[in-house]
């Protein structure tokens, strides 16, 4: 343990957690990741989120159910009109559970994939905003390790200097997304480049894993066919069927499984058919989703974390991209030829031919886990710095 002992932190420390979220099984599985550390190491800690509508990302009820307490927030034009509730009574306040962003010791930005391009400057144009909030009010903001996609424009350049000025650190995900950011902002002493921190949070496993162990399992993502050139889109859809088709003349098993319910279930159902539903996987909870990824005898996919989930867990996965962050996924697994650059009848063939070669799956299972403990120890080096920074964090806000 690092910084402050445990007797001199703040006893009821409030942490909130943004940009997580229950629908998409990824932002599910880092929002429990990061709980599972935070509850480590500071259990007394109260844990906040802002609420978003039922059919938002982070419904009341689902932060509730989690153990996290509503965050009154509403942001309109920079301004945390959420503050209004300190108009409220304390007693009132307490009934209903509202923390008020005044009250918040330390924030966590979890947002996987939402600063820079293809997204709009807005996204973080209200980080910009809330960051010198937290500066002034001496709340500790950390950016979890994430994707940054390239920043152009001075538009861009302006917010992503305003937030790492004010951020304790930013955690780049991997070499390509730290490019992109410093192009933006230039070298700082507070971003680094930390992996994918779901990759030591362990899956709950089947009832029966032995029922898995012959599977492949195939996980679409809608992105490849909204994000992708006319010709990489078109070709989307039958290369995942190839790969079924290979798989099950070869006379292996498949399951589709789904990664994202809203959007995704709609390609699994194309690829299937309204005959053979029975194979598709709709798992709510993420541990156990990553319990059956694990289980898996290997995994042809587009889903950032369902790949990442397998090659933690020694799962060889094939895998397609929609943008820069599946590549270095594959390389911090020393995996490169698991990254498909192209999708067609041949990257089907050679990649189901692998995964049906058992020395191949063998001597790949050893490689993987090796570089999965590699990866552990980056993790656990990061979360030494985070509670640093939170316990630092306490201890200034203590003493205001």
């Amino acid at each position: 343990m690092t910084g402050l002992s445990r007797a001199s932190l703040p006893p009821f420390m409030i942490i909130e957690v943004r940009k997580a979220g229950f629908v998409n099984k990824g932002a599910y599985l880092m929002l429990l990741a990061i709980v599972q550390q935070i509850r480590q190491r500071y259990p007394a800690a109260t844990l906040t989120m802002a609420p978003s509508t039922r059919k938002g990302t982070q419904s009341f009820e689902s932060l509730v159910r989690h153990g996290f307490l509503p965050k009154a927030s509403l942001i309109r034009g920079g301004l945390q009109w959420g503050n209004l509730a300190a108009l409220l009574p304390s007693r009132l306040r307490e009934m209903y559970g509202l923390v008020m962003d005044s009250e918040v010791d330390g924030v966590l930005d979890a947002a996987g994939f939402a600063y820079g391009a293809p997204w709009s400057p807005a996204v973080m144009h209200e980080l910009a905003c809330s960051a010198r909030r937290w500066r002034r009010q001496h709340s500790a903001l950390v950016l979890l390790p994430q994707a940054f996609g390239e920043m152009p424009g001075r538009r861009y350049r302006k917010l992503a200097l305003e937030v790492v000025a004010c951020a304790d650190w930013v955690f780049a995900r991997d070499h390509e997304s730290l490019r992109h950011l410093t192009a933006a902002v230039g070298e700082r002493p507070n971003i680094s480049v930390s992996p994918d921190f779901t990759a030591t949070t362990v899956g709950i496993p089947p009832a029966d894993p032995s029922s898995w162990q012959h599977i492949i399992a195939i996980v679409p993502n809608a992105r490849m066919l909204d994000q992708t050139e006319p010709a990489i889109r078109d070709a989307y859809i039958p290369f995942l069927s190839d790969c079924i088709r290979l798989i099950e003349t070869r006379g292996a098993r498949i399951k589709v499984i789904v990664h994202e319910e809203r959007e995704d279930l709609t390609v699994a159902e194309s690829l299937l058919g309204r005959d053979r539903l029975d194979e598709i996987v709709v798992e709510p909870d993420p541990l156990r989703l990553k319990g059956l990824l694990g289980s898996c005898r290997g995994a042809i996919g587009s889903r950032f974390h369902a790949l990442a989930s397998c090659l933690s867990q020694g799962v060889p996965a094939f895998g397609t991209a929609w943008s820069h962050k599946y590549r270095a996924l594959f390389s911090d697994y020393d995996f490169s030829e698991g990254f498909l650059q192209s999708i067609s009848t041949e990257s089907a063939s050679r990649a189901v031919t692998s995964l049906l070669d058992d020395d191949w799956i063998s001597a790949t299972r050893r490689s993987l886990l090796a570089r999965a403990a590699t990866q552990a120890l980056q993790i656990d080096s990061m979360w030494t710095r985070v509670f640093a920074l939170l316990d630092s964090a306490g201890a200034r806000r203590q003493s205001v």
